[in-house]
């Protein structure tokens, strides 16, 4: 519940929890100056990654900083959330355990 009424959902659509095919790019708020360009040209975000599995993948981010899907999921600026406003400590926890489940 917590994942939809957050606004998850919106990048990471159910079924393949991606919204990579639809050629989309995002900054949750982890870019950085050391992030790098893309094909020369200023960075504009990051593909989103599937969420099928990422209990088996980490390090999470585009950069490998976050060692955790609590790490990986806390990083998100809270603007990206639908109502603006950071997980609380219960709400992180529900998320990344149905992360890890998918």
């Amino acid at each position: 519940a917590v994942f939809s009424s957050k606004g998850c959902s919106t990048c990471h659509s159910p079924g393949v929890y991606t919204d990579s095919p639809g050629g989309w790019r995002h900054d949750v708020g982890t870019a950085t100056a050391a992030s790098g360009t893309r094909l020369g040209q200023p960075l504009d975000g990051f593909d989103t990654p599937t969420l099928l599995g990422v209990w088996s993948t980490a390090p999470y981010l585009h950069d490998g900083s976050a060692p955790t899907v609590e790490s990986a999921i806390g990083a998100h600026d809270p603007a990206v959330f639908m109502d603006g406003t950071a997980l609380d400590g219960t709400q992180l926890q529900q998320v990344s355990d149905y992360v890890r489940s998918l």
